[in-house]
């Protein structure tokens, strides 16, 4: 029964050490940088678009992380030149014209608006409470 036991756990321990080391360290850095061989360049149009990590806007200055770097209004970056950051999108000044990169593209802002100021929008007055017939004042 104890080779049955100590074979059993031999084995666990084998498939254990093969799955750690097929894992592959987050922290490290990249093996070209290890190695020392120059990095693999991919071509521009394979390069994904910068993206927007972290907006602070303040009253002293503005700043954004984009596409890994701290950029300010006035920054040149491959994309264009930063126009102006906003508490959710950085504005871009393209050859092409203007770009809106946002800090989460997916997401839609929509406004809500109560029932009394939409019909006051559409140009209904808003509704009048029944008055009580007391008039004391």
């Amino acid at each position: 029964m104890k080779l049955h036991a100590t074979i059993a756990i031999a084995m666990t321990c084998f498939v254990a050490a093969t799955y750690a080391q097929t894992l592959r360290d987050p922290t490290a850095p990249p093996v070209s940088a290890r190695t020392g061989q120059a990095s693999t360049r991919v071509a521009p149009s394979a390069v994904p678009p910068a993206s927007v990590t972290a907006i602070r806007v303040g009253p002293g200055q503005s700043m954004a992380i984009v596409g890994g770097r701290k950029v300010k209004v006035g920054d040149v970056l491959a994309e264009g030149t930063v126009q102006s950051i906003r508490g959710h999108e950085v504005v871009l000044s393209t050859a092409e014209g203007r770009r809106v990169l946002k800090l989460y593209p997916a997401v839609n802002k929509q406004t809500h608006v109560s029932v009394a100021n939409r019909d006051v929008a559409k140009g209904n007055p808003a509704p009048v409470a029944p008055s009580t017939g007391d008039s004391t004042q």
